[in-house]
């Protein structure tokens, strides 16, 4: 057994976790939340003390492993509903493995004094001065990357819904579909797609009660029961479904008119009122909250022409 410095050990592997939670936020177009990341990370450094353990069985390895991956991803990401947390999990594993194979490629084919991969973890005596370099390199390219990538948002506007239901406004992060058309059949309304779970806090109870009616399914309607409280509650509120065409098909979503509704962008904001929000249980990979299309950002830049002509 070679000689283990533990505090280069959680050290090194504090510093590769949060590279490899930082690649997983990028990759499923999460929006980050670096103190979550640092803890997530440091939860992966105390994993690291694996290490240490007798050699082992790759099933038991795979299972342990498994294990604190669900608890780092768990601690490192903000809970947006289980389909997400899986596909972070699983980009977490992909990233590990990656890395895993890479690190155990260098120690089988180069052999580098001091480098070892147990059990699975990577251990490097690498210097203090040499680690400090290596973060501060590594931190200037994450920030390099993040001043691109907000440059080319920037340059493809950004939106915020703000929607006020009569229990305050909140603001939801928008996605700008060119390809989203979807209208209210009877006004002619424009309809943003929003995620349920972004708007639950901001609704009234009579309206949050027949949104999760309509999204669970108008199945075994029993006489007298519930079910029938849960339409008298959505015909009161005036809750109409709204045929959404998506990748799997069409769908009818829930749907109402927000007593407030505000669109904003970095070139200003507009007041859209009137429009119809239609409400889903998931949407996209959690990146966004939700959906609008040209003629919502029509009515944005109509507003901002008659400001600039004033």
């Amino acid at each position: 057994m070679p000689v283990i410095y533990i505090d280069v050990l959680l050290a090194l592997n504090l510093f590769i976790d949060f590279l490899l939670l930082s690649a997983v936020s990028r990759i499923l177009r999460l929006p980050p939340k670096r103190i979550r990341l640092v803890l997530g990370a440091v939860a992966g450094s105390g994993c690291s003390c694996l290490l240490f353990l007798p050699a082992l069985s790759p099933p038991a390895s795979l299972i342990i492993k498994t294990i604190c991956a669900c608890a780092i991803v768990r601690i490192a990401f903000v809970w947006r509903g289980f389909m997400l947390y899986i596909k972070q999990l699983a980009a977490f594993l992909v990233a590990s493995a990656l890395f895993a194979g890479i690190a155990f490629a260098i120690w089988f084919f180069a052999a580098p004094e001091g480098f070892y991969v147990i059990n699975g973890v990577v251990y490097y005596n690498v210097s203090p001065l040499m680690l400090t370099a290596l973060t501060v390199v590594s931190y200037l390219a994450i920030s390099l990357y993040d001043r691109l990538t907000h440059k080319r948002m920037a340059l493809g506007q950004e939106y915020r819904l703000i929607i006020d239901c009569g229990g305050g406004p909140v603001g939801l992060r928008t996605l700008y579909d060119t390809g989203h058309h979807v209208t209210d059949v009877f006004s002619g309304s424009p309809v943003a797609v929003v995620r349920y779970g972004a708007v639950e806090a901001c609704l009234p109870e009579n309206l949050r009660k027949s949104v999760c009616f309509a999204l669970d399914g108008l199945n075994a309607v029993r006489p007298g029961g519930k079910e029938q409280a849960s339409i008298a509650a959505a015909v009161g509120s005036r809750l109409r479904l709204i045929p959404v065409k998506t990748v799997g098909g069409t769908s009818l979503l829930p749907a109402f008119a927000p007593p407030h509704m505000e669109l904003v962008s970095n070139r200003g904001n507009a007041d859209v009122t009137g429009a119809y929000i239609a409400v889903c249980k998931v949407l996209g990979r959690g990146e966004y909250d939700a959906i609008i299309g040209t003629d919502l950002v029509n009515l944005l830049e109509r507003s901002g022409s008659s400001c600039r002509k004033r």
